[in-house]
């Protein structure tokens, strides 16, 4: 009797986690794999999280199964913006003060960003993302922990295995244009005199204060509808 091969085939993004995310980048950057076909099969071995001369050996008709489910794949994550993530039952908030990170928080940013930020992602994350310790009944009330009070190196493990890379692409995305907007960067930073650093980070706190407005918008756009429906309350 032939055995029987069972793959768990992911739906989205969703159901991709950071650290698969990444190797699927780096896959998809490789300018060594000269074989359209290998680059299918490796991705599809990182998605399904299977062995690449295992679903080699598929037959013809689970294979087109498979690149018909790779289509979803074929365009990049949500970009939305999500403030709060849960890790295993834990919340974790997005560092939204900005004009308060300290020297090592942007030192570490600034590197992971220039040096490879695809690789580096799950380290990106872990700074900007850090454990909820008080949270108000208002949307984005919440404070976090300070960074020097957390072990960014093991909350990077954590979730660059846990979190699935739909809940931080957009902030991700959105860091990164905070950067280039605001040319956010150590040289230029000690360069620049105190007003010059003054100005460059009241212009990184006006782009984040303009997506926490959308971000609310939506909330308060959501919670309306949730009201119509119900039946109570008037629109």
């Amino acid at each position: 009797m032939d055995n029987v091969i069972s793959l768990n085939i992911p739906e989205s993004w969703s159901d991709i986690n950071i650290g698969q995310y990444q190797e699927f980048m780096q896959v998809e950057d490789d300018k060594t794999i000269e074989s359209p076909r290998k680059k299918l099969v490796k991705q599809l071995s990182i998605l399904c999280d299977y062995d690449e001369s295992l679903i080699n050996k598929l037959p013809a008709k689970s294979m087109a199964e498979l690149i018909k489910a790779f289509d979803a794949f074929k365009q990049d994550p949500n970009s939305e913006f999500k403030p709060v993530i849960d890790v295993g039952g834990k919340k974790y908030g997005f560092q939204k003060d900005l004009h308060n990170l300290t020297l090592g928080e942007w030192i570490d940013l600034e590197h992971y960003v220039t040096t490879n930020p695809i690789d580096n992602l799950h380290k990106m994350i872990a700074v900007l993302y850090r454990p909820i310790i008080t949270e108000g009944d208002e949307f984005f009330d919440y404070s976090i922990k300070t960074y020097e009070d957390i072990d960014a190196l093991g909350n990077a493990r954590l979730f660059r295995d846990n979190v699935n890379i739909q809940d931080v692409y957009g902030v991700v995305l959105f860091f990164l244009g905070i950067v280039k907007e605001s040319l956010i960067d150590m040289h230029s930073y000690f360069q620049l005199n105190s007003h010059q650093n003054k100005q460059m980070m009241i212009k990184a706190m006006q782009i984040v204060k303009k997506e926490i407005k959308k971000v609310k918008k939506k909330q308060t756009l959501s919670k309306k509808k949730g009201i119509s429906k119900n039946g109570s309350g008037n629109i």
